[in-house]
């Protein structure tokens, strides 16, 4: 039909051109594109030379009826069966879930005794900034958040520890015994004498001694006193007690054979923050303790200590802030396993940081 067609516009063109008698030329002279298009106009009509005919017979909305030509090969995409997906394997696990460690159990209770005192102390002030009558209860919550604070590096140092114990073990720690037991006790009893510290501290201001003129108390001002006392003595030496465990905890021999990994960077900075952290916040709960109960408490030279130490204390906020930091780093580093940054970089940058920290505090309490 696509000849037919383009020989009717030749033809078209040619009666144009030359007029009707060049027109009966074309038709009648053969082999020229009219003369064709003529012998397929007459010949259109013979069944020898027509196209064949395929007739569909389909049902309304719905497929071929049989007989049809497509009926045998709608029949076999019936009839064909798509290959089923293969089914996803159950995931089980084979070993138990290990139990939750000494030292996410430490950490848990450390964060819960926080943010009690935290969350009070806030009660406290908003009652006491709309009513003015919770002075005494706003006096008995600071208390608590000046102890309190150790609850953040305890729990960095506690952290810390555990990272050491898995990176030794490669694995799960507890395989191998690791933390010591020993160092374990010694996360308990700290978190334990925290809150038992916490308590004393609270009780304190109601029951103990007048903070500035040291009359008062009595014999249940006392005990609560030497509460106090000893439970910071506990913390303070526990926490001593986890940071010597971290440092000569024993890589197991079916892991590392004879080499003993050193202690990480990360680590040794943590544990210098720690250090300047206690000393700080110990240091100044025992002047607070000389000016309350001695009269050596009224000399100057007592008040100037204090002052000095409660700005230094202000300052040594930023340690808990930095063991963080390097304890993410130290934890990114054995999770990726990447040398992007070079070691000797990360390991001066840790050391800067901690030691950086301890002149600042020395020139605030100077």
């Amino acid at each position: 039909m696509r000849a037919t067609f383009f020989g009717l516009v030749v033809t078209g063109v040619a009666a144009y051109s030359g007029g009707w008698g060049s027109l009966r030329e074309q038709f009648l002279h053969p082999g020229t594109a009219a003369a064709t298009v003529l012998s397929e106009l007459v010949h259109l009509d013979d069944p020898k030379d027509a196209p064949p005919v395929v007739v569909h017979k389909k049902k309304a909305g719905g497929g071929y009826k049989k007989g049809s030509p497509l009926y045998d090969k709608q029949q076999q995409k019936k009839n064909q069966t798509t290959t089923p997906k293969p089914a996803v394997k159950e995931q089980t696990c084979t070993e138990p879930v290990p139990k939750v460690s000494t030292t996410m159990e430490c950490v848990v209770t450390l964060l819960c005794i926080f943010f009690a005192v935290h969350t009070a102390n806030m009660v406290a002030r908003t009652i006491n900034s709309f009513t003015g009558t919770a002075t005494k209860l706003v006096e008995i919550m600071q208390a608590g958040v000046s102890v309190v604070n150790l609850a953040p590096m305890l729990g960095l140092l506690f952290i810390g520890t555990r990272l050491r114990a898995i990176y030794l073990a490669q694995g799960p720690p507890e395989k191998y015994d690791l933390p010591q037991d020993w160092v374990q006790g010694a996360m308990q009893a700290a978190s334990w004498s925290l809150l038992i510290l916490v308590l004393a501290a609270v009780a304190l201001p109601a029951v103990g001694p007048d903070a500035k003129s040291g009359s008062g108390g009595g014999a249940a001002g006392l005990a609560v006193v030497a509460v106090k006392v000893a439970a910071a003595v506990v913390v303070n030496s526990c926490a001593l007690v986890v940071a010597i465990g971290a440092v000569v905890m024993e890589a197991p021999d079916s892991v590392w054979g004879n080499k003993e990994p050193a202690v990480s960077p990360a680590l040794d900075g943590l544990l210098v923050l720690s250090c300047q952290y206690f000393t700080v916040l110990a240091g100044l709960e025992v002047v607070r303790a000389v000016m309350q109960f001695t009269s050596a408490g009224q000399s100057v030279t007592v008040q100037n200590v204090e002052a000095s130490l409660v700005s230094t204390a202000v300052h040594a906020q930023i340690a808990p802030v930095l063991g963080v930091l390097f304890l993410a780093a130290r934890m990114r580093k054995v999770e990726t396993k990447t040398d992007d940054i070079p070691e000797e970089v990360m390991t001066a940058c840790f050391y800067v940081a901690a030691y950086t920290l301890l002149v600042m505090l020395v020139v605030v309490f100077v």
